[in-house]
């Protein structure tokens, strides 16, 4: 699109005179009469919203009629998602906006990742080790039992006056189910041949170097939680604390 255009006539007789700047040619230039058009066609733009979809996997070993399972969640962008989307704007704009890494902080972070997997490598040898020694419990119904959860900032309490889940772990399962939280958790096969809570209701192991560790009637659970069996009257403890606990 195109502004319009105008012509300077030029004025010449007896009675009147044109100014002069020097120049015998025409002059190309914008007129003072015929102001320049800043008008200009809008570019169209379009906005595209897209949504993926969460997967959830999880096993549900007990033996309730219906309980919360471990679950783990993976954002699945699909194929088809714009070059504005998040991921592709982080890997685009990081470097340029983001400048170097600093190689102190870079080995900084190399030594806090080999500390947690030291960490995590010794309490699977610990549960290997104590695995080996106690076999598993057998499940058997318990009566006037009770479990609390102690979290960053919450906490859950739950009774059972009869359940056939008579395991630290079994018991945990219920409660989550009947109250509503999440546990996350993941099963290791021989020679473990047990189960490692990861997180509750959100709050994951290794989040400012705290652990869930468990207690039964005051007495630290050196097993697998699955494999800890319950008495009648027996009080579990869940608690997000640091590992290895104070007089353990």
């Amino acid at each position: 699109m195109q502004g319009p255009s105008c012509t300077q006539r030029q004025t010449s007789g007896k009675g009147g005179s044109s100014p002069s700047t020097g120049g015998t040619g025409p002059r190309r230039g914008h007129s003072p009469w015929c102001p320049r058009s800043t008008s200009s066609p809008r570019r169209s733009s379009t906005r595209a919203c897209f949504t993926s979809p969460l997967t959830a996997v999880g096993s549900t070993p007990w033996a309730t009629a219906r309980r919360r399972s471990a679950t783990s969640c993976r954002f699945s962008p699909s194929s088809s998602s714009p070059p504005w989307s998040l991921a592709d704007s982080s890997s685009r704009y990081g470097s340029s906006y983001g400048g170097a890494v600093p190689v102190r902080s870079v080995r900084e972070r190399w030594k806090a990742l080999l500390f947690f997997a030291l960490l995590v490598a010794s309490v699977l040898i610990l549960l290997a080790s104590a695995s080996a020694l106690y076999p598993r419990a057998p499940a058997g119904v318990v009566r006037n039992v009770s479990l609390r959860v102690e979290g960053p900032g919450w906490t859950f309490t739950y009774d059972a006056a009869l359940t056939p889940n008579g395991t630290a772990f079994a018991l945990l399962l219920e409660s989550a189910d009947r109250l509503g939280f999440e546990v996350e958790f993941t099963r290791y096969a021989p020679p473990l041949d047990s189960v490692l809570v990861d997180s509750i209701n959100g709050a994951r192991n290794g989040q400012g170097g705290l652990w869930w560790l468990y207690w039964v009637d005051g007495e630290y659970g050196t097993v697998g939680a699955d494999r800890r069996a319950l008495a009648d009257g027996a009080e579990v403890l869940w608690a997000f604390r640091a590992y290895p606990p104070e007089g353990a």
